[in-house]
């Protein structure tokens, strides 16, 4: 074991010894196709006006857009884009989700174009690296320059994970922000989100925050399980989707809706009122051109207003405002020590800036990375205290 854990090191270091040759596809010399005509591809689009680059033609499998025409760029399927510009038109995959199944992973998606004749077809990180001025950054896609500048501080907190699924993770996370040639590695892992049993145990006294609860995704996840916790204080700031989290919670039994309250504030570094970015879906985010206004709290004040409801868990999915939310958390971390499970794919460096965050507020963690759906979504990082590092038999709580 020490021997792999050793390898994975090694390989990290090896990252940084030589830099990767960066691959220039001229994008502004050679005619290519967006394949994905969706939201990525609307972006991209975007972008390259701005810059005057303009692709021959968009590509997409669905059906009802064939033949259309966005944006002035026209629509076609995989069969016509080969009989007008033939098998050698490169090919820019514009689709990267956050979606279960492996039929929608980069790789498959890739490979499938590839086996239809298609000879040149990349990922949409080969174009946004050749522009990162306009394009980046861009969830955890960043410009791998910043990666080659973090070397000590990602080197730092690879010694803080406890286990080889989260060296090995962490390693290839750390690869694909530098190279993105690794995907393939990211295909095989659905898993449940938050409340990982080989981590730890939902017990009856759990106090659970759920920061970024959109409309109730994770509550309905701890229902469906029948797992155990005492209950849930939820934060929401979009209104949209707070209502749909009170519609989906008053449907529920009475014993359910006692244990669960909401509140309709963003948590931050402090209390003030924030710039939102309401989109009304699992996007909604604090952003400088944000169009609505929300409130935002601390857990730290939060906690102290109410002492009866001190958690003992932290759960963040709120779209790259994990670290100001962990600075205004910082008492109750060094204090109670919560489980935290703390999402880190919104921004490229918070793979490793926010565990260091962690262990710098309190040395009381183990660290464990896991990685919930493909291509590099919906990675969270476990801080676990020492005391809760084990595992106890299956229970299963109905009340």
């Amino acid at each position: 074991m020490k021997r792999v854990n050793g390898i994975y090191e090694e390989n990290l270091k090896a990252l940084f010894e030589k830099k990767l040759i960066k691959n220039n596809y001229n994008f502004n010399k050679i005619p290519f196709i967006l394949f994905g005509a969706g939201n990525l591809g609307l972006r991209t689009l975007t972008g390259l006006k701005k810059i005057g680059i303009k692709p021959v033609a968009f590509g997409d499998n669905d059906e009802k857009k064939m033949d259309t025409s966005i944006n002035g760029i026209e629509v076609f399927s995989k069969e016509k884009i080969m009989s007008k510009y033939g098998d050698n038109i490169l090919i820019v995959l514009t689709i990267w989700k956050g979606s279960t199944g492996k039929e929608k992973r980069v790789s498959t998606l890739i490979k499938g174009l590839q086996e239809f004749g298609f000879k040149h077809v990349v990922d949409i990180t080969k174009l946004y690296n050749d522009y990162p001025d306009t394009f980046l950054p861009y969830y955890c896609i960043g410009n791998p320059e910043n990666v080659y500048s973090s070397e000590d501080k990602i080197l730092e907190c690879y010694k803080l994970f406890d286990d080889v699924i989260s060296k090995k993770q962490y390693y290839e996370q750390v690869k694909w922000r530098i190279s993105h040639d690794n995907w393939e590695e990211f295909v095989d892992v659905d898993y449940n989100t938050y409340f990982q049993r080989d981590l730890y145990e939902l017990n009856e006294n759990d106090i659970i925050y759920d920061c970024g609860a959109f409309d109730g995704d994770t509550i309905r996840a701890l229902l469906h399980k029948k797992l155990c916790f005492k209950k849930i204080i939820s934060f929401e700031p979009d209104k949209n989707n707070f209502d749909k989290l009170k519609k989906f919670v008053e449907k529920q039994e009475s014993y359910i809706q006692k244990k669960i309250q909401m509140f309709e504030y963003a948590v931050g570094n402090k209390e003030e009122i924030l710039l939102f970015d309401a989109t009304g879906d699992a996007d909604s985010k604090v952003s400088n051109n944000g169009d609505s206004k929300v409130k935002s709290i601390t857990i730290d004040n939060f906690a102290k207003e109410n002492p009866q409801n001190i958690p003992t868990i932290i759960k963040m999915d709120i779209e790259g405002f994990e670290r100001e939310a962990l600075l205004g958390s910082e008492i109750i971390i060094k204090q109670q020590k919560p489980i935290l499970a703390i999402c880190v794919y919104h921004k490229q460096s918070d793979l490793w800036e926010i565990p260091l965050l962690i262990n710098k507020i309190s040395d009381g963690y183990k660290f464990y990375l896991r990685h919930h759906v493909g291509d590099c979504w919906d990675t969270v990082l476990y801080a676990i205290p020492k005391e809760r590092r084990k595992i106890k038999e299956k229970q299963v709580c109905v009340k």
